[in-house]
């Protein structure tokens, strides 16, 4: 799967080529798995005007719409308040 083939390439480019920097023990393969997992289950996609759409760890803000029937968004913007949530 995609995840599988980028970690390998990650491996072979990076991890491999400086074991001291990154012990296998610290940057394994489940190790990655599991923080991807992470970043991707409780990620969200902000708007950004100067690059299109962000993907951010906001801490709580995964907890806003727990509920598959929710209609709350999450909003970023660059000045003032940094995120808005909003039920629709």
């Amino acid at each position: 799967n995609k995840v599988e083939r980028e970690y390998a390439l990650l491996k072979e480019r990076v991890f491999d080529a400086n074991p001291t920097v990154f012990p296998t023990s610290k940057y394994s393969s489940e190790l990655f798995f599991w923080a991807f997992i992470m970043l991707f289950s409780r990620a969200a996609r902000l708007s950004s005007k100067s690059s299109g759409e962000e993907l951010a760890l906001v801490p709580y803000a995964d907890l806003m719409n727990h509920n598959p029937y929710s209609n709350t968004y999450i909003d970023a913007q660059r000045s003032g308040m940094p995120l808005i949530s909003r039920t629709e």
